[in-house]
Parts: structure tokens; C-alpha cells; sequence
């Protein structure tokens, strides 16, 4: 019994890494943008409702390690500043790259880029 509980888990840790979301990509437009203020455990910065070009729906969480970007390249989170999440603007243009699931059962936005108004 000794020799197999080690074996067990192992079996079980590396299933699971092979199961793992993977990053999915959406562009649309910014519905809404909520404000948050970090506490365990979700610590999120903000959460940010998107509808896709197609129609999809999708809100996610804002966290310590998402890079935000401007639609010039431009850092808007500086020095891990993350309320730079705080200026998207309804019906602005992003690129959004994001791990379904991955927050506490919360979608993790991984990088926004911003494509500006109406682009």
C-alpha cells in the first residue's frame, strides 16, 4: 500500500496538467467594467463584461499578473499599477486573451489589448 499511494498521486497530478484549460482569444467590445478591490481569494482587480464580434458573452476577472495594453502597445498598468483596468470604456474595441476557469472558477483575463473605438 505504501509503494502505491505515491503511484496514485502522481497518476492524479499529472492528469490533471494534461486536462488544463488552454488560453482562449475573443476580440469584441468592453459591455462593462466593475470595479474590485483585491481580497483573498480571488484577489481581482477588476471585472471586465465583453460580447464578441459572433455574440459570445464573457466576463473576466482582472488579476495581479493580466497585462492591459493601449491600442498604441503602451503599458496601462504601470509598476503593476492594476486600476489602469479602471479606464477600458464601454464600447471599446479589445483583444482578449484568457483562461476559462482558471480564478477560482472565474475566467482569468491573461492580456487585453485594447483596439481602440469602433476600430
Amino acid at each position: 500500500m505504501k509503494k502505491v499511494l505515491p503511484l496514485l498521486l502522481a497518476f492524479l497530478v499529472a492528469g490533471s496538467l494534461c486536462f488544463a484549460d488552454e488560453a482562449k482569444t475573443l476580440t469584441g467590445k468592453v459591455e462593462s467594467v466593475t470595479k474590485c478591490y483585491p481580497k483573498p481569494p480571488n484577489l481581482r482587480f477588476a471585472i471586465i463584461g465583453i460580447t464578441s464580434d459572433g455574440g459570445e458573452k464573457v466576463k473576466v476577472s482582472v488579476v495581479k499578473d493580466t497585462v492591459i495594453t493601449d491600442a498604441s502597445g503602451k503599458d496601462m498598468c504601470p509598476g503593476g499599477d492594476m486600476r489602469g483596468a479602471w479606464k477600458l470604456k464601454k464600447d471599446e474595441r479589445v483583444e482578449i486573451k484568457y483562461l476559462p476557469g482558471a480564478n477560482n472558477g472565474n475566467d482569468k483575463a491573461v492580456s487585453i489589448h485594447c483596439l481602440g473605438e469602433g476600430s
